[in-house]
Protein backbone atom coordinates (compact mmCIF):
# COMPACT_ATOMS: atom_id res chain seq x y z
CA UNK A 1 0.00 0.00 0.00
CA UNK A 2 2.86 2.40 0.81
CA UNK A 3 4.15 2.02 -2.79
CA UNK A 4 0.93 3.38 -4.26
CA UNK A 5 0.90 6.94 -5.56
CA UNK A 6 -1.60 9.46 -4.22
CA UNK A 7 -3.80 9.08 -7.31
CA UNK A 8 -3.74 5.29 -7.01
CA UNK A 9 -4.73 5.46 -3.35
CA UNK A 10 -7.68 7.73 -4.15
CA UNK A 11 -8.82 5.48 -6.99
CA UNK A 12 -8.48 2.35 -4.84
CA UNK A 13 -10.51 3.95 -2.04
CA UNK A 14 -13.20 5.01 -4.54
CA UNK A 15 -13.49 1.52 -6.01
CA UNK A 16 -13.72 0.01 -2.54
CA UNK A 17 -16.83 2.19 -2.01
CA UNK A 18 -18.21 1.22 -5.46
CA UNK A 19 -18.50 4.88 -6.43
CA UNK A 20 -18.10 6.49 -9.85
CA UNK A 21 -15.84 9.49 -10.36
CA UNK A 22 -18.94 11.67 -10.86
CA UNK A 23 -20.42 10.47 -7.53
CA UNK A 24 -17.20 11.22 -5.67
CA UNK A 25 -16.61 14.60 -7.36
CA UNK A 26 -20.11 15.87 -6.50
CA UNK A 27 -20.32 19.66 -6.66
CA UNK A 28 -16.92 20.18 -5.04
CA UNK A 29 -14.67 19.43 -8.05
CA UNK A 30 -15.26 18.35 -11.67
CA UNK A 31 -15.18 14.70 -12.72
CA UNK A 32 -12.39 15.63 -15.15
CA UNK A 33 -10.27 17.07 -12.30
CA UNK A 34 -10.80 13.92 -10.22
CA UNK A 35 -9.68 11.85 -13.19
CA UNK A 36 -6.49 13.92 -13.46
CA UNK A 37 -5.84 13.49 -9.73
CA UNK A 38 -6.36 9.71 -9.90
CA UNK A 39 -3.93 9.54 -12.81
CA UNK A 40 -1.36 11.68 -10.97
CA UNK A 41 -1.60 14.40 -13.62
CA UNK A 42 -2.87 17.02 -11.14
CA UNK A 43 -2.08 17.53 -7.46
CA UNK A 44 -5.01 18.20 -5.11
CA UNK A 45 -5.01 21.14 -2.70
CA UNK A 46 -5.19 20.31 1.00
CA UNK A 47 -8.86 21.40 0.98
CA UNK A 48 -9.64 19.03 -1.93
CA UNK A 49 -7.77 16.23 -0.20
CA UNK A 50 -9.80 16.79 2.98
CA UNK A 51 -13.01 16.62 0.92
CA UNK A 52 -11.94 13.38 -0.77
CA UNK A 53 -10.88 11.81 2.54
CA UNK A 54 -14.30 12.60 4.02
CA UNK A 55 -16.17 11.42 0.90
CA UNK A 56 -14.22 8.13 0.81
CA UNK A 57 -14.40 7.52 4.58
CA UNK A 58 -10.64 7.63 5.00
CA UNK A 59 -8.56 9.61 7.52
CA UNK A 60 -6.52 12.34 5.85
CA UNK A 61 -3.39 10.62 7.18
CA UNK A 62 -4.18 7.77 4.71
CA UNK A 63 -3.25 10.13 1.86
CA UNK A 64 -0.77 12.27 3.72
CA UNK A 65 2.46 10.41 3.05
CA UNK A 66 1.74 10.23 -0.65
CA UNK A 67 1.00 13.94 -0.85
CA UNK A 68 4.24 14.80 0.92
CA UNK A 69 6.22 12.50 -1.36
CA UNK A 70 4.80 14.19 -4.49
CA UNK A 71 6.28 17.50 -3.38
CA UNK A 72 9.53 16.04 -2.11
CA UNK A 73 11.41 16.58 -5.36
CA UNK A 74 10.56 20.27 -5.39
CA UNK A 75 10.82 21.18 -1.68
CA UNK A 76 11.47 19.53 1.67
CA UNK A 77 8.62 17.53 3.17
CA UNK A 78 8.65 19.87 6.16
CA UNK A 79 8.23 22.96 4.00
CA UNK A 80 5.21 21.43 2.25
CA UNK A 81 3.65 20.49 5.61
CA UNK A 82 4.26 24.04 6.82
CA UNK A 83 2.50 25.41 3.75
CA UNK A 84 -0.58 23.23 4.30
CA UNK A 85 -0.61 24.01 8.04
CA UNK A 86 -0.46 27.75 7.29
CA UNK A 87 -3.41 27.37 4.94
CA UNK A 88 -5.52 25.70 7.62
CA UNK A 89 -4.54 28.27 10.26
CA UNK A 90 -5.33 31.16 7.91
CA UNK A 91 -8.78 29.68 7.29
CA UNK A 92 -9.34 29.25 11.05
CA UNK A 93 -9.71 25.48 10.68
CA UNK A 94 -7.96 24.99 13.99
CA UNK A 95 -9.11 21.46 14.86
CA UNK A 96 -8.28 20.21 11.35
CA UNK A 97 -4.86 21.82 11.56
CA UNK A 98 -4.20 20.24 14.97
CA UNK A 99 -5.18 16.77 13.67
CA UNK A 100 -3.10 17.26 10.51
CA UNK A 101 0.10 18.24 12.36
CA UNK A 102 -0.36 15.72 15.19
CA UNK A 103 -0.77 12.94 12.61
CA UNK A 104 2.40 14.08 10.83
CA UNK A 105 4.37 14.04 14.09
CA UNK A 106 2.90 10.68 15.20
CA UNK A 107 3.84 9.06 11.88
CA UNK A 108 7.37 10.55 11.90
CA UNK A 109 6.79 12.19 8.51
CA UNK A 110 8.79 15.28 9.39
CA UNK A 111 12.39 16.40 9.74
CA UNK A 112 12.65 17.68 13.32
CA UNK A 113 15.94 19.46 12.54
CA UNK A 114 14.42 21.59 9.78
CA UNK A 115 13.67 25.28 10.45
CA UNK A 116 10.16 24.66 9.13
CA UNK A 117 9.54 22.19 11.93
CA UNK A 118 9.90 25.04 14.43
CA UNK A 119 7.43 27.09 12.40
CA UNK A 120 5.01 24.14 12.23
CA UNK A 121 5.13 23.83 16.02
CA UNK A 122 4.39 27.56 16.20
CA UNK A 123 1.28 26.99 14.05
CA UNK A 124 0.27 24.03 16.23
CA UNK A 125 0.61 26.11 19.41
CA UNK A 126 -1.35 28.92 17.76
CA UNK A 127 -4.19 26.53 16.94
CA UNK A 128 -4.29 25.20 20.49
CA UNK A 129 -4.34 28.82 21.73
CA UNK A 130 -7.30 29.61 19.48
CA UNK A 131 -9.34 26.64 20.73
CA UNK A 132 -8.62 27.60 24.36
CA UNK A 133 -6.23 24.74 25.21
CA UNK A 134 -3.61 27.03 26.72
CA UNK A 135 -1.54 24.39 28.55
CA UNK A 136 -0.89 22.53 25.27
CA UNK A 137 -0.30 25.80 23.47
CA UNK A 138 2.33 26.77 26.04
CA UNK A 139 4.10 23.40 25.72
CA UNK A 140 4.40 23.68 21.93
CA UNK A 141 5.47 27.33 22.11
CA UNK A 142 8.41 26.36 24.31
CA UNK A 143 9.25 23.47 21.93
CA UNK A 144 9.18 25.72 18.88
CA UNK A 145 11.25 28.42 20.64
CA UNK A 146 14.02 25.87 21.30
CA UNK A 147 14.18 24.98 17.58
CA UNK A 148 13.82 28.52 16.26
CA UNK A 149 16.66 29.74 18.49
CA UNK A 150 19.01 27.20 16.89
CA UNK A 151 18.14 28.58 13.45
CA UNK A 152 18.11 32.25 14.60
CA UNK A 153 14.64 32.62 13.11
CA UNK A 154 14.03 35.95 14.85
CA UNK A 155 10.66 36.86 13.30
CA UNK A 156 9.00 33.59 14.32
CA UNK A 157 10.68 33.84 17.72
CA UNK A 158 9.03 37.24 18.13
CA UNK A 159 5.66 35.76 17.17
CA UNK A 160 6.16 32.81 19.54
CA UNK A 161 6.98 35.02 22.53
CA UNK A 162 4.00 37.22 21.65
CA UNK A 163 1.71 34.16 21.78
CA UNK A 164 3.34 33.20 25.08
CA UNK A 165 2.51 36.68 26.43
CA UNK A 166 -1.13 36.08 25.47
CA UNK A 167 -1.22 32.92 27.62
CA UNK A 168 0.26 34.80 30.59
CA UNK A 169 -2.27 37.57 29.99
CA UNK A 170 -5.18 35.09 30.06
CA UNK A 171 -3.84 33.82 33.41
CA UNK A 172 -3.64 37.42 34.74
CA UNK A 173 0.13 37.13 35.14
CA UNK A 174 0.89 40.66 33.98
CA UNK A 175 4.57 40.65 35.02
CA UNK A 176 5.28 37.58 32.83
CA UNK A 177 3.18 39.14 30.06
CA UNK A 178 5.39 42.23 30.16
CA UNK A 179 8.59 40.17 30.08
CA UNK A 180 7.41 37.99 27.17
CA UNK A 181 6.35 41.02 25.10
CA UNK A 182 9.72 42.70 25.73
CA UNK A 183 11.55 39.57 24.52
CA UNK A 184 9.23 39.49 21.48
CA UNK A 185 10.12 43.13 20.73
CA UNK A 186 13.86 42.36 20.97
CA UNK A 187 13.55 39.51 18.46
CA UNK A 188 11.28 41.59 16.22
CA UNK A 189 13.95 44.32 16.02
CA UNK A 190 16.61 41.70 15.15
CA UNK A 191 14.44 40.19 12.41
CA UNK A 192 14.84 43.08 9.93
CA UNK A 193 11.20 42.48 8.95
CA UNK A 194 8.84 45.46 9.09
CA UNK A 195 5.36 44.22 10.04
CA UNK A 196 3.50 47.34 11.17
CA UNK A 197 0.40 45.48 12.35
CA UNK A 198 2.50 43.10 14.47
CA UNK A 199 4.47 46.03 15.92
CA UNK A 200 1.24 47.79 16.92
CA UNK A 201 0.01 44.62 18.65
CA UNK A 202 3.31 44.26 20.50
CA UNK A 203 3.39 47.81 21.89
CA UNK A 204 -0.33 47.78 22.75
CA UNK A 205 0.11 44.51 24.68
CA UNK A 206 3.12 45.96 26.48
CA UNK A 207 1.14 49.09 27.40
CA UNK A 208 -1.76 46.98 28.66
CA UNK A 209 0.51 44.77 30.82
CA UNK A 210 2.23 47.85 32.28
CA UNK A 211 -1.11 49.53 33.00
CA UNK A 212 -2.33 46.42 34.83
CA UNK A 213 0.75 46.64 37.06
CA UNK A 214 0.05 50.35 37.67
CA UNK A 215 3.27 51.33 35.88
CA UNK A 216 1.38 54.28 34.46
CA UNK A 217 4.22 56.42 33.08
CA UNK A 218 5.76 53.44 31.23
CA UNK A 219 2.31 52.44 29.96
CA UNK A 220 1.70 55.95 28.59
CA UNK A 221 5.06 55.85 26.78
CA UNK A 222 4.31 52.46 25.16
CA UNK A 223 0.73 53.36 24.18
CA UNK A 224 1.67 56.80 22.84
CA UNK A 225 4.33 55.18 20.67
CA UNK A 226 1.69 52.72 19.42
CA UNK A 227 -0.48 55.67 18.30
CA UNK A 228 2.56 57.24 16.63
CA UNK A 229 3.20 54.05 14.61
CA UNK A 230 -0.49 53.82 13.67
CA UNK A 231 -0.75 57.42 12.49
CA UNK A 232 2.54 57.47 10.56
CA UNK A 233 1.63 54.27 8.70
CA UNK A 234 -2.09 55.02 8.33
CA UNK A 235 -2.76 51.68 10.01
CA UNK A 236 -5.57 52.18 12.52
CA UNK A 237 -5.88 48.65 13.87
CA UNK A 238 -6.80 48.76 17.57
CA UNK A 239 -6.63 52.57 17.65
CA UNK A 240 -9.93 52.89 19.52
CA UNK A 241 -8.77 50.44 22.18
CA UNK A 242 -5.42 52.27 22.49
CA UNK A 243 -7.15 55.62 23.13
CA UNK A 244 -9.59 53.94 25.53
CA UNK A 245 -6.75 52.41 27.57
CA UNK A 246 -4.81 55.70 27.56
CA UNK A 247 -7.93 57.38 28.94
CA UNK A 248 -8.00 54.96 31.87
CA UNK A 249 -4.26 55.31 32.51
CA UNK A 250 -4.48 59.12 32.55
CA UNK A 251 -7.43 58.85 34.93
CA UNK A 252 -5.25 56.91 37.38
CA UNK A 253 -2.65 59.68 36.93
CA UNK A 254 -5.40 62.16 37.94
CA UNK A 255 -5.01 63.89 34.58
CA UNK A 256 -8.75 64.09 33.83
CA UNK A 257 -8.47 66.47 30.86
CA UNK A 258 -6.27 63.96 28.99
CA UNK A 259 -8.43 61.06 30.18
CA UNK A 260 -11.48 62.76 28.67
CA UNK A 261 -9.59 63.68 25.46
CA UNK A 262 -8.45 60.12 24.73
CA UNK A 263 -11.81 58.59 25.64
CA UNK A 264 -13.57 60.96 23.24
CA UNK A 265 -11.07 59.96 20.52
CA UNK A 266 -11.81 56.30 21.23
CA UNK A 267 -15.56 56.96 20.89
CA UNK A 268 -15.02 58.43 17.41
CA UNK A 269 -13.28 55.24 16.28
CA UNK A 270 -15.96 53.00 17.80
CA UNK A 271 -18.66 55.12 16.14
CA UNK A 272 -16.95 54.67 12.78
CA UNK A 273 -16.44 50.93 13.24
CA UNK A 274 -19.88 50.40 14.82
CA UNK A 275 -18.40 48.62 17.85
CA UNK A 276 -21.43 49.04 20.12
CA UNK A 277 -19.99 47.20 23.13
CA UNK A 278 -16.72 49.13 23.11
CA UNK A 279 -18.67 52.35 22.54
CA UNK A 280 -20.90 51.75 25.58
CA UNK A 281 -17.85 50.83 27.71
CA UNK A 282 -16.21 54.07 26.59
CA UNK A 283 -19.33 56.04 27.47
CA UNK A 284 -19.24 54.42 30.92
CA UNK A 285 -15.63 55.59 31.37
CA UNK A 286 -16.32 59.07 29.99
CA UNK A 287 -19.35 59.57 32.22
CA UNK A 288 -17.30 58.64 35.28
CA UNK A 289 -14.49 61.02 34.22
CA UNK A 290 -16.94 63.94 33.93
CA UNK A 291 -18.30 63.11 37.39
CA UNK A 292 -14.75 63.16 38.81
CA UNK A 293 -14.26 66.47 36.99
CA UNK A 294 -17.31 67.83 38.84
CA UNK A 295 -19.62 67.98 35.81
CA UNK A 296 -22.26 65.72 37.39
CA UNK A 297 -25.15 66.39 35.03
CA UNK A 298 -23.13 65.73 31.87
CA UNK A 299 -21.56 62.63 33.45
CA UNK A 300 -24.96 61.17 34.37
CA UNK A 301 -26.35 61.90 30.91
CA UNK A 302 -23.52 59.93 29.26
CA UNK A 303 -23.85 57.09 31.80
CA UNK A 304 -27.59 56.81 31.12
CA UNK A 305 -26.83 56.43 27.39
CA UNK A 306 -24.43 53.58 28.22
CA UNK A 307 -27.07 51.90 30.42
CA UNK A 308 -29.48 51.71 27.45
CA UNK A 309 -27.00 49.58 25.51
CA UNK A 310 -26.28 47.23 28.43
CA UNK A 311 -30.02 46.88 29.03
CA UNK A 312 -30.42 45.83 25.39
CA UNK A 313 -28.02 42.91 25.95
CA UNK A 314 -29.23 42.16 29.52
CA UNK A 315 -25.82 42.79 31.10
CA UNK A 316 -27.05 43.17 34.68
CA UNK A 317 -23.57 43.53 36.16
CA UNK A 318 -22.63 46.49 33.93
CA UNK A 319 -26.06 48.11 34.44
CA UNK A 320 -25.69 48.08 38.22
CA UNK A 321 -22.04 49.10 38.04
CA UNK A 322 -23.10 52.24 36.15
CA UNK A 323 -26.06 52.87 38.46
CA UNK A 324 -23.69 52.88 41.44
CA UNK A 325 -21.67 55.61 39.68
CA UNK A 326 -24.83 57.66 39.08
CA UNK A 327 -25.88 57.14 42.70
CA UNK A 328 -22.43 58.22 43.92
CA UNK A 329 -22.57 61.37 41.79
CA UNK A 330 -25.90 62.38 43.40
CA UNK A 331 -24.31 62.02 46.85
CA UNK A 332 -21.25 64.05 45.78
CA UNK A 333 -23.53 66.75 44.40
CA UNK A 334 -25.43 66.87 47.69
CA UNK A 335 -28.71 65.63 46.20
CA UNK A 336 -29.19 63.23 49.13
CA UNK A 337 -32.94 62.61 48.87
CA UNK A 338 -32.62 61.88 45.13
CA UNK A 339 -29.70 59.56 45.89
CA UNK A 340 -31.72 57.57 48.47
CA UNK A 341 -34.58 57.27 45.97
CA UNK A 342 -32.19 56.21 43.16
CA UNK A 343 -30.59 53.56 45.44
CA UNK A 344 -33.78 51.49 45.07
CA UNK A 345 -32.84 50.79 41.43
CA UNK A 346 -29.56 49.09 42.35
CA UNK A 347 -29.26 45.30 42.63
CA UNK A 348 -26.51 45.15 45.23
CA UNK A 349 -26.15 41.35 44.95
CA UNK A 350 -24.50 41.48 41.51
CA UNK A 351 -21.83 44.13 42.17
CA UNK A 352 -18.24 43.65 43.35
CA UNK A 353 -17.19 43.88 47.00
CA UNK A 354 -15.41 47.16 46.21
CA UNK A 355 -18.58 48.68 44.69
CA UNK A 356 -20.64 47.38 47.61
CA UNK A 357 -18.33 49.18 50.03
CA UNK A 358 -18.69 52.35 47.96
CA UNK A 359 -22.47 51.99 47.79
CA UNK A 360 -22.93 51.46 51.54
CA UNK A 361 -20.53 54.32 52.34
CA UNK A 362 -22.46 56.74 50.10
CA UNK A 363 -25.85 55.50 51.29
CA UNK A 364 -24.71 55.99 54.89
CA UNK A 365 -23.60 59.53 54.02
CA UNK A 366 -26.96 60.26 52.32
CA UNK A 367 -28.93 59.05 55.36
CA UNK A 368 -26.62 60.94 57.71
CA UNK A 369 -27.17 64.15 55.74
CA UNK A 370 -30.95 63.69 55.91
CA UNK A 371 -30.75 63.08 59.71
CA UNK A 372 -31.76 59.40 59.53
CA UNK A 373 -29.08 58.43 62.03
CA UNK A 374 -29.90 54.74 62.66
CA UNK A 375 -30.05 53.94 58.95
CA UNK A 376 -26.83 55.88 58.40
CA UNK A 377 -25.12 53.92 61.17
CA UNK A 378 -26.30 50.59 59.72
CA UNK A 379 -24.86 51.27 56.24
CA UNK A 380 -21.65 52.87 57.46
CA UNK A 381 -20.87 49.80 59.59
CA UNK A 382 -21.53 47.60 56.53
CA UNK A 383 -19.17 49.81 54.52
CA UNK A 384 -16.50 49.61 57.25
CA UNK A 385 -16.59 45.81 57.22
CA UNK A 386 -16.30 45.59 53.40
CA UNK A 387 -13.60 48.26 53.16
CA UNK A 388 -11.46 46.39 55.70
CA UNK A 389 -12.09 43.09 53.90
CA UNK A 390 -11.10 44.54 50.50
CA UNK A 391 -8.27 46.66 51.99
CA UNK A 392 -9.68 49.86 50.47
CA UNK A 393 -8.29 52.26 53.04
CA UNK A 394 -9.33 55.41 51.15
CA UNK A 395 -12.96 54.29 51.53
CA UNK A 396 -12.31 53.38 55.17
CA UNK A 397 -11.02 56.92 55.77
CA UNK A 398 -14.33 58.35 54.47
CA UNK A 399 -16.36 55.87 56.56
CA UNK A 400 -14.52 56.83 59.77
CA UNK A 401 -14.95 60.53 58.98
CA UNK A 402 -18.71 60.05 58.50
CA UNK A 403 -18.99 57.96 61.69
CA UNK A 404 -17.16 60.68 63.63
CA UNK A 405 -19.67 63.20 62.26
CA UNK A 406 -22.57 60.87 63.14
CA UNK A 407 -21.49 60.39 66.77
CA UNK A 408 -20.96 64.14 67.13
CA UNK A 409 -24.60 64.65 66.10
CA UNK A 410 -25.59 62.13 68.79
CA UNK A 411 -23.35 64.04 71.25
CA UNK A 412 -21.38 60.85 71.86
CA UNK A 413 -18.07 62.70 71.76
CA UNK A 414 -16.03 59.76 72.98
CA UNK A 415 -16.95 57.68 69.92
CA UNK A 416 -16.70 60.75 67.69
CA UNK A 417 -13.11 61.29 68.90
CA UNK A 418 -12.34 57.57 68.52
CA UNK A 419 -13.41 57.51 64.84
CA UNK A 420 -11.74 60.84 64.15
CA UNK A 421 -8.46 59.32 65.40
CA UNK A 422 -8.96 56.23 63.23
CA UNK A 423 -9.42 58.45 60.17
CA UNK A 424 -6.29 60.41 61.14
CA UNK A 425 -4.24 57.19 61.47
CA UNK A 426 -5.26 56.08 57.98
CA UNK A 427 -4.36 59.48 56.55
CA UNK A 428 -0.94 59.47 58.24
CA UNK A 429 -0.23 55.91 57.00
CA UNK A 430 -1.23 56.95 53.49
CA UNK A 431 1.16 59.92 53.56
CA UNK A 432 4.02 57.66 54.77
CA UNK A 433 3.40 55.26 51.89
CA UNK A 434 3.52 58.12 49.35
CA UNK A 435 6.78 59.40 50.85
Amino acid sequence: MNNLSLGQKIKKARLEKNLTQKEVAGDFITRNMLSKIENDIAKPSIKTLEYLAKRLDKPISYFLESLVNINHKERSNTEVIFEHSSFLLKNKEYDKCINYIENIIANSLINTYDIYYGRILYILSNCYKNVGKLAKAKKYIHDCIDILKKHKNYYYLAKSYFDLSYIYHKNDDHKETEESVKIALDYYEKSNIYDVLFEIKLYYSLGYALAKQEKHIEAITALSYTLEISESNKCFYNTGEIHMLLGLVYKFQNNLSKAIYHTKKALKFFDFLEHSHYKASCQKNLGNFYILYGNYEKGRSILNTAIKYFESINDNIKINDIRISIFGSLVKEGAYSKAIEYAEKIDIEVVSINDKADFFKNLGKAYLSTNKIEKAKKYLFEAEKLAIESKKYNKLYDVYTYLSELYSLEENYKEAYNYSNKAKEILEESLKTKI
